[in-house]
């Protein structure tokens, strides 16, 4: 079996964090910029990094854009040690879990919402820090758990809240609010099947009232939640009916559909005036209402998520990724169901289902390879329409070398992913720094970046599995480039916590850039 990994990350670069699951990506569909100067920030994660002499406890990296792009001077280093910040550092915390950014003020400055899902024996928490004119500050920081007064549920070992978010003005009032997956939470009946919390914002930033929970089962939602759903384990946030408000699709990709282990659903949860609520809810899985595919056991679907206008529609559209998918006799091939946006919603019967057997989609089956283990959008040649990456970190180059990684890049246009071919990247492609070495994990970690604001993104590849010397595990990142014919296969920058600029330096199992085994 494959390394575990625990902690799923995925953010974008111009750059975008990671869930709980055995082979679990992070991927931040945000698009911050902490300073308001209309060039994109970056966010990375070193979810292993020691602190304070506590292993694991996690920190993040903030790089700035520039006129150049993205650079390491001026970024910052964040943990639970760093001045003023509240709480205090802990073994095995994970700060930096999960991530989404967003102006939850309205004060035209993004802020950024940290999860740190190993808080208090796994039981889960957020920090939330506040953009200025100079960036991210420690001012007016926050911490919330399901201990904090009006947020609900209760607190208990290995609920993991924080271990996906994701954030959209779900109400329509101008303010960003953030949705906090626990994907083994057992509020509010007595099954490990997940929850979702909902804090809307405010002006005075991320608030409780009104706060809501999300559960299968409750106040409308369609489903049963029972041990190990892991409902909340991916969370994206779009508008899939074009009305303003953002809707909200979960995954739990840990349902058993029948006596099907791991099948996996996705539940679709409108935005209204009144926030998100689940008279509306819907719950997808293959082979129902004329999706494609059949629930089989270990599919996984609804690991990963990305929700973005691949088609230019006024609707948003979503894409699941089924990691664990067998394709003919190829198993743990992985696939993709890609739902399009409509003013009444999804549009359940035009899904489709993408292998890379589908035309236009690079590379060839290999099983264990998880295709779609990783989800993140961008919009990378600049033509308005957004663009799909999809991690495969479970990709092997060869005998000797499992698990180096790959990304493949599908091109949105008028019917989805029908137009251009897509492109497969590894680090033994041409041009990229360095090469491809077993256990690298490239691509588990992703993030979509303008850097320089010129419209167009690029890239960040986390490679949390790279060894820096003789340090095992400490992590890197690539940066590529966006351009008119697309994301470029060139990487520019290869960083590491010894590259110059960046704060701390390289030790073993930082995981610099990704998520964590565990």
């Amino acid at each position: 079996m494959r390394a575990r990994f625990v902690l799923p990350l995925v953010a974008a670069l111009a750059l975008p964090a990671v869930a709980c699951s055995d082979r679990a990506g992070a991927a931040a569909d945000a698009h911050p910029d902490f300073d308001g100067d209309g060039r994109g920030d970056l966010v990375v994660p070193a979810v292993g990094e020691t602190i304070a002499g506590a292993p694991g406890a996690g920190a993040v990296h903030v790089f700035y854009g520039t006129s150049s792009g993205i650079v390491t001077g001026g970024s910052q280093l964040w943990s639970q040690d760093s001045d003023q910040i509240r709480n205090r550092t802990g073994t095995n915390d994970h700060f930096g879990g999960a991530w989404a950014a967003a102006d939850f003020d309205r004060d035209g400055f993004d802020d950024l919402a940290i999860g740190v899902p190993g808080e208090l024996r796994g039981a889960g928490a957020i920090h939330v820090l506040y953009g200025a004119a100079s960036g991210l500050g420690w001012q007016r920081n926050q911490l919330f758990w399901q201990n904090t007064t009006g947020v609900p549920g209760d607190a208990f070992d290995g609920d993991g809240f924080g271990a996906a978010l994701a954030a959209g003005d779900f109400d329509k009032d101008g303010k960003a609010d953030l949705a906090i997956g626990a994907p083994g939470d057992a509020a509010p009946n007595a099954a490990r099947g997940g929850t979702v919390t909902v804090l809307y914002g405010t002006a005075a930033g991320i608030g409780v009232a009104d706060a809501a929970l999300l559960v299968q089962g409750v106040a409308d939602i369609v489903g049963l939640a029972e041990a190990g759903d892991e409902f909340g384990a991916a969370i994206a946030a779009g508008d899939t009916d074009g009305d303003g408000r953002i809707d909200l699709a979960i995954g739990a990709p840990g349902e058993d559909v029948g006596a099907t282990q791991n099948s996996g659903v996705v539940s679709m949860i409108y935005g209204t005036g009144q926030g998100l609520q689940g008279r509306n809810s819907l719950q997808l899985l293959p082979g129902n209402f004329g999706i494609p595919g059949y629930a089989e056991a270990f599919d996984e679907f609804g690991r990963s998520l990305a929700i973005g206008h691949f088609d230019r529609g006024g609707s948003a559209d979503l894409v699941v990724g089924s990691p664990g998918e067998g394709v003919g006799a190829v198993p743990g091939a992985g696939a993709l169901t890609v739902f399009p946006g409509s003013i009444d919603g999804l549009v359940l019967t035009e899904a489709v289902l993408l292998t890379q057997q589908s035309p236009g989609v690079p590379g060839a089956l290999q099983g264990s390879t998880g295709f779609g283990s990783v989800l993140v959008r961008g919009d990378f040649d600049g033509d308005g329409r957004n663009d799909l990456v999809v991690g495969m970190p479970f990709f092997d180059a060869g005998p000797g070398r499992p698990s180096t990684g790959a990304i493949v890049t599908l091109y949105g246009g008028l019917d989805l992913f029908g137009g251009r071919a897509g492109t497969m990247i590894t680090q033994d492609t041409a041009n990229v720094i360095d090469v491809a070495e077993a256990l690298d994990f490239f691509g588990l970690a992703l993030q979509p970046v303008d850097g320089n604001g010129d419209g167009r993104d690029g890239l960040w590849v986390g490679v949390p599995g790279e060894d820096i010397g003789t340090i095992v595990d400490a992590g890197a990142g690539h940066v590529f480039g966006g351009s008119a014919s697309g994301l470029t296969p060139t990487s520019t920058t290869l960083w590491s916590q010894n590259t110059a600029g960046i704060g701390d330096s390289a030790q073993t199992d930082d995981f610099f850039g990704g998520g964590t085994p565990g």
